[in-house]
């Protein structure tokens, strides 16, 4: 969060709090002071809590609006107004009056409370990622998941948001006054040499022909490109998308036995102005079984290389009811390569190179 306002407990809760919203007409009067609060703003003006009762002003005579965030929720909060649902209300009105980040912070104090209902959360969790707030959203998605685990559009938006966030997974995190355990030192394997972290003009899979765009994510165009790297022509797969669906994907059908392989890697170029989510999937036969990875954030105008590794729990599939839980199943029989982009805009540009699975031996394989 960027600023949290702290309402300190030394607020005597027997002295009423006073809102000061204040109200500029366009004949240069104001309406201010203590007891002056905005409850609504409707098609046929504002309707306005003053000390001795309501009042409906009209919007022609309205210059401009100031609502005082903090004394608002403060009185809220001591007049145990402050539900979910009135929460969310008062954001409606901070949004209006372009005052998101306060909105932000209306939205996190939502989110630790207990028994929120799916519409607030989904109200939450759509209009921080319209803020790209994408902690505040991935939380409110989340809990939407604890109480409806099936809602596909929730699991959506989880996937989209999970590389873009930047808070730590609790369950991952350390105590920093914990000190570790001392585990027994074992012996350093030896490891063959990795392939170097530097892009070569070397073809793999992304050279291949018969890459599709699937119908069930974005329409988008993939097509093969030489680009001159190393003063030789590298070809490589870009992907040009367009649509409003949360994934543009495409597909290499193959037949490929990745038992003994650790890894897909592959270097990507989002070509855009923000970041999103790249995911890999593997089709698995005999049952056609889509085993899907975590996503990766990858930032815009760079190179990124990128490293999944198959011989993991992280695999979201049907079985799992699409958490990621699972090994991935039948891996010596692997029928589809797919990448997933979760994009954040409605159109863009990705450009994929160096396309391979490798062993235990850090060797690639090129087909």
């Amino acid at each position: 969060m960027r600023r949290l306002i702290i309402l300190l407990t030394a607020i005597v809760l027997s002295t009423p709090i006073a809102f000061t919203d204040t109200i500029i007409f366009k004949d240069g009067r104001t309406l201010e002071g203590p007891n002056v609060n905005v409850i609504a703003e409707h098609a046929g003006g504002v309707d306005i809590r003053v000390e001795h009762g309501e009042i409906t002003l009209q919007w022609p005579q309205i210059k401009n609006i100031i609502i005082d965030y903090e004394s608002n929720l403060a009185a809220m909060q001591t007049q145990n107004r402050d539900t979910p649902r009135a929460l969310y209300r008062f954001v409606e009105l901070l949004m209006r009056h372009e005052m998101a980040e306060e909105a932000a912070e209306t939205c996190a104090i939502i989110l630790t409370r207990e028994n929120v209902s799916e519409e607030v959360l989904l109200n939450v969790a759509r209009l921080m990622e319209e803020q790209e707030e994408w902690d505040l959203a991935y939380k409110a998605y989340e809990k939407i998941h604890q109480q409806n685990p099936s809602r596909g559009d929730v699991i959506a938006g989880l996937d989209r948001l999970a590389p873009l966030r930047t808070e730590e997974d609790p369950e991952e995190a350390r105590d920093p006054q914990e000190e570790p355990e001392d585990e027994p030192e074992d012996e350093p394997e030896e490891e063959a040499e990795e392939e170097p972290r530097v892009r070569r003009a070397i073809e793999y899979l992304e050279a291949e022909d018969n890459w599709e765009v699937e119908a069930w994510g974005n329409e988008a165009d993939a097509t093969i490109v030489e680009q001159a790297l190393q003063d030789q022509q590298n070809k490589i797969l870009s992907v040009e998308y367009r649509g409003r669906k949360d994934k543009t994907a495409v597909r290499l059908d193959g037949q490929w036995d990745l038992s003994e392989y650790k890894f897909v890697a592959f270097d990507i170029w989002n070509a855009g102005e923000k970041s999103f989510g790249v995911a890999i999937a593997l089709n698995t036969f005999p049952g056609w079984k889509f085993h899907e990875s975590h996503a990766r954030r990858i930032a815009p105008r760079e190179w990124v290389q990128v490293k999944i590794p198959l011989d993991t729990n992280d695999f979201k599939t049907e079985d799992t009811n699409w958490r990621h839980t699972s090994r991935l199943g039948n891996a010596d029989n692997v029928r589809q390569l797919i990448i997933l982009i979760y994009n954040t805009e409605a159109e863009g540009l990705v450009y994929l190179d160096n396309i391979r699975f490798i062993d235990q031996h850090g060797r690639p394989r090129r087909e």
